[in-house]
């Protein structure tokens, strides 16, 4: 009868405090969406204007005749519309979840689910908001100073020299 007692004792402590766990992490994410959704913004706009700098300075280059951006740029490019691409899917459940009257009625329970889901998420992207807001400081310059790679014809029947990058 004891071993009975402290196996049921164990299984309702473990599942009380996988239960406590879980509503004290939506409750924390549900009163932290404001402050979340107010860094992602800042973030947000911070990024926005760093990519229309980046984007303003790489076409005075291109005019001025200079060559191609440098692989980071292109990369940092693809990593930011990567980012605005997940962050504009988002965008629809931020909106109900700001929106106070319009999600569920006048019952907040769904709004609270709603808007512990989303903080979790904003808050999860802060990091790579703020990694791409430190990658986009490029010390070597946004455009490289050698001559892009064109690609090479392939002429059927002559011998292909692996790793050639142009032709002699």
């Amino acid at each position: 009868m004891e071993v009975l007692a402290s196996i049921l004792g164990a299984l309702v402590a473990e599942g009380s405090r996988l239960l406590g766990g879980s509503i004290h992490s939506k409750i924390k994410y549900s009163l932290d969406f404001h402050r979340n959704h107010e860094k992602l913004e800042k973030e947000i706009k911070n990024l926005v204007d760093l990519n229309k700098d980046i984007k303003n300075q790489l076409d005075s280059a291109l005019k001025d005749g200079r060559s191609s951006p440098t692989i980071e740029v292109k990369r940092w490019l693809r990593e930011f519309d990567a980012f605005v691409t997940e962050l504009e899917s988002l965008q629809p459940t931020i909106a109900a979840a700001v929106d106070d009257n319009r999600f569920c009625g006048s019952t907040g329970l769904c709004r609270a689910n709603l808007r512990s889901t989303i903080s979790k998420q904003m808050e999860e992207m802060l990091p790579e908001a703020k990694r791409l807001l430190e990658a986009g400081s490029f010390p070597n310059g946004l455009v490289s100073e050698y001559c892009s790679v064109q690609p090479v014809e392939y002429i059927p029947g002559c011998p292909q020299v692996e790793y050639q990058t142009s032709a002699f």
